[in-house]
């Protein structure tokens, strides 16, 4: 049986691998994808100059960083085999310069490469919270519906800090889920520590101080089994049951804010923010005025001319953000079947009142109504959400398995693979159809051939 789990959970990892390494080298000699340049020009800053400010505050720095220690192992590669040279000592950088003219893909190759290596690591990791908190069939059937997630998939394949960012958020939210259901430190000084990670990686991973808040209380409410007053509130009459939720929302509130670990996580978390991406502390006023473009200018201005000059209107964009963000991102994000299966696993969740499914229904809502209230929604800011719906739908999918043919497992099996397909068939054919995309010639280079002929 153990043999099988793991020839399951092979084929769903591999196939997260093919469709995100699939056509990972695209629109290569041209620059075609917005947003890496900044990554790679952070990272020519840091050799050039000697130093660990990128000079650029759009995003945090521990994305450059992760990739400058890749980009440096590569170059002593290079070094060892041969390659590196210098030509004129009276300009130590040229060495590097001759590398990059030499191979002038291999920068954003390589970082291309360590988004897909984080997005294929994310499925692995709702594997493990979905096999942890709701049994292997739902991790499996979670890590399925990620793995073929064209959103994911995509954004895999871009020189772009949204899928690591995703990969630590996700780990930060099992940190806390672990915590919750353990109640050891360690998992709440590893949660405090990946949510300031998360942060550090991109700014709007900061929601999940909110969950990781309230994890300081969950993990104060006593456990089900043992409370009198849980029990109270199983099988008194109302009176008694308002009554006795509220004795325990009372007395585990004043715990919990008793307690040095729940005002100590959130500053844990900022601590390790700012050890690894000091210099959006140090240079504090460079960075309040690019937040302030960030969050103000610039969104209300991208908004703008998304709606007048490029057309959005046809998608609702120029009305509200909530509308807009429930109608087309949620539904684009993960195809309308899933969208709507993982919702209603939400609700289902919700209703086994356990601690660890509030906690991941918080985490959901915070960082979904911080996405619609902005002003200017990408799909690629629903990425955290996708592998939390992902978990969703496959805790309800395994659950209606059960009711629908119970003591049957190899049935059980044949229903859960059916409604596994369903959910996941429209992400599956997007990821391909995307890939094969992808992989063919760009057009804007196919172009500049022709010119040059």
């Amino acid at each position: 049986i153990t043999r099988r789990k793991t020839v399951r959970t092979s084929i769903v990892i591999l196939l997260a691998t093919a469709l995100r390494l699939w056509g990972i080298g695209f629109g290569f000699p041209e620059r075609v994808r917005p947003d890496e340049q900044y990554f790679v020009q952070a990272i020519q800053r840091f050799d050039r100059q000697g130093t660990l400010d990128p000079g650029w505050y759009f995003y945090p720095s521990l994305y450059m960083y992760v990739n400058l220690a890749v980009w440096r192992t590569w170059t002593l590669v290079e070094l060892f085999r041969g390659h590196y040279e210098v030509p004129d000592l009276r300009r130590p950088g040229a060495g590097l310069e001759q590398l990059r003219e030499g191979a002038p893909n291999v920068e954003y190759l390589l970082g291309r490469l360590v988004t897909a290596l984080f997005g294929i690591a994310t499925v692995a990791i709702v594997y493990a919270i979905g096999r942890r908190f709701y049994g292997v069939a739902s991790g499996l059937v979670a890590a399925f519906l990620l793995a073929v997630n064209s959103l994911h998939v995509l954004n895999s394949h871009f020189y772009k800090n949204d899928i690591a960012t995703t990969f630590v958020t996700l780990a930060a939210l099992g940190a806390m889920m672990q915590y919750v259901e353990t109640k050891r430190r360690g998992w709440n000084l590893g949660a405090a520590v990946l949510t300031g990670l998360a942060t550090a990686t991109n700014y709007y991973a900061a929601f999940a101080l909110v969950p990781l808040a309230l994890s300081q209380f969950l993990a104060c409410w006593p456990d089900r089994r043992e409370s009198a007053d849980a029990a109270a509130e199983e099988t008194g009459e109302l009176p008694e049951q308002l009554a006795a939720g509220g004795w325990t929302l009372i007395r585990s509130t004043g715990r919990a804010l008793g307690r040095w670990e729940t005002w100590a996580m959130p500053v844990l978390a900022g601590a390790v923010y700012v050890a690894a991406s000091p210099y959006c502390f140090i240079h504090w006023t460079e960075f309040l005025n690019v937040f302030h473009r960030m969050f103000f200018t610039d969104r209300q201005s991208l908004h703008d001319a998304m709606v007048r000059q490029v057309g959005f209107e046809a998608f609702g964009f120029q009305g509200s953000p909530l509308t807009y963000s429930l109608l087309f991102c949620l539904r684009h994000s993960t195809g309308a079947i899933l969208a709507l299966v993982s919702i209603a696993g939400l609700v289902s969740l919700v209703v086994r009142r356990r601690a660890v499914d509030w906690l991941l229904l918080v985490f959901f809502l915070v960082h979904f109504f911080m996405i619609a209230t902005g002003k200017a929604v990408f799909m690629r800011y629903y990425l955290s959400l996708v592998p939390v719906l992902a978990i969703a739908a496959a805790a309800l999918i395994v659950r209606v398995a059960e009711r629908l043919v119970p003591d049957r497992p190899r049935r059980q099996v044949l229903v859960v693979l059916a409604l596994a397909v369903l959910c996941g068939f429209h992400g599956l054919w997007v990821a391909v159809r995307q890939d094969a995309l992808l992989s063919r010639t760009d057009t804007r280079v196919e172009a500049r051939r022709w010119m040059e002929r």
